[in-house]
């Protein structure tokens, strides 16, 4: 209904139509789908480089897989923002998720294939050539080491049994920890319950309160047997929904709320001062941390008792006398070593995957999170701009 002179008249030329603003917003969310698209195929011809030149088999036909898919979601969104057609962008955003897990399956198989493949075939060749250094010792030596190490066995031995047993004790703690817990908390709710239920069973079971009696009342005493009847049958029905949910401790906050309605002075004048209600409000930081450690379920982490005390004593000893067994044997090695019983560079026996994978794991490793970084920005932008363009016949 507005005429086209409202709007030329605009002095300022700022305000725009619906329309305009709509191309605009358009066109904005068109561009950044081909930048982002360009940025996704680079990325791609990027990644498979880089699996083409430093892994093998599957590591590197998973890398080509999902430089592939990076480069034909990039085309595809590139022609989709120029073209500005919804069709497009969505096949652009379906191509972007196939290609986003295809660079969480690349990350995870570049991580097992360098740190794990290549990490055992280190160890192995650790090994072997230990056992060459070994071998090389004089016998004097080794049977001087053997025997030295005979004799500390039987005190290892008597650490670990001593470390076993404190282990177990610890465990029990937790796990007395965890009841003592369960029973202090039970105990808790089963007091709130046992007042909520006797006022409740103090004004039902009152022979003096009839119906006569009650409808005589005046309206203040009415709503004061009201709230006394609605507090106590809440509190009753909140613990008793907490047994039949298998034992779903309530919160902290839950618990304080019943804990102050049964002690309103208001409501429940006759146990505003009762000891145990008084003592349990006292109580209010156990049950809080006997509530939080029962939600979090981690007995395993806490270190009750002096058993862990002990554990971690065993646990010094055990480590400072394998730390001087590996002193001495790795000076008896290192000795040997530069009277030429050394064995040859552990890099050089390496295979060649892994001296490659080692080589460019930090480069690919970025690559592989920038991929993700720009797979969920073009799924972002690619979902934007398909929303604000109209489908094919439209």
């Amino acid at each position: 209904m507005y005429g086209s002179a409202g709007v030329h008249s605009n002095p300022s030329g700022m305000l725009l139509s619906g329309g305009s603003f709509g191309r605009k917003s358009q066109a904005l969310w068109a561009s950044a789908g081909q930048l982002v698209s360009m940025g996704q195929a680079g990325l791609g011809l990027v990644i498979m480089l880089l699996s083409w030149l430093f892994f093998y088999e599957f590591t590197e036909a998973t890398g080509l897989m999902l430089g592939a898919a990076m480069l034909a979601a990039g085309g595809v969104g590139w022609v989709g923002g120029r073209a500005r057609s919804a069709n497009l962008s969505n096949l652009h955003l379906l191509a972007t998720l196939l290609a986003l897990l295809l660079s969480f399956n690349f990350i995870g198989q570049v991580v097992r294939e360098v740190h794990v493949d290549c990490g055992l075939a280190e160890l192995f060749l650790q090994g072997r050539m230990l056992e060459e250094r070994v071998t090389a010792l004089r016998q004097t030596e080794a049977m001087h080491t053997v025997y030295s190490r005979l004799n500390e066995m039987e005190d290892m031995l008597t650490l670990v049994q001593e470390g076993a047993a404190k282990t177990l004790e610890l465990k029990g703690e937790q796990e007395r920890l965890r009841h003592t817990d369960a029973a202090y908390i039970g105990a808790k709710l089963d007091l709130l319950r046992r007042h909520a239920q006797s006022a409740l069973d103090n004004i039902l079971s009152n022979p003096n309160l009839n119906e006569t009696v009650v409808r005589n009342l005046n309206e203040a005493d009415k709503d004061y047997l009201r709230k006394r009847l609605d507090t106590a049958d809440r509190v009753v029905a909140r613990i008793q929904k907490h047994h039949e949910e298998d034992g779903q401790d309530i919160t902290f906050e839950e618990y304080n709320e019943l804990l102050s309605a049964l002690t309103d002075a208001s409501v429940f004048a006759d146990k505003h001062g009762d000891g145990d209600l008084v003592q349990a409000r006292a109580e209010l930081p156990n049950m809080a941390g006997a509530l939080k450690r029962r939600r979090d379920d981690e007995y395993h982490h806490l270190l009750p008792g002096s058993a862990h005390k002990d554990l971690e004593r065993i646990n010094a000893r055990r480590a400072r006398s394998r730390a001087e067994w590996e002193r001495q044997l790795t000076q008896i090695l290192d000795a040997q070593a530069r009277a030429g019983a050394g064995g040859a560079d552990m890099g050089t026996q390496l295979a060649e995957h892994c001296v490659r994978e080692s080589r460019g794991h930090a480069i690919t490793m970025a690559a592989g999170l920038l991929a993700v970084a720009v797979q969920l920005a073009s799924a972002y932008v690619a979902l934007s701009l398909s929303m604000r363009l109209p489908l094919k016949g439209d």
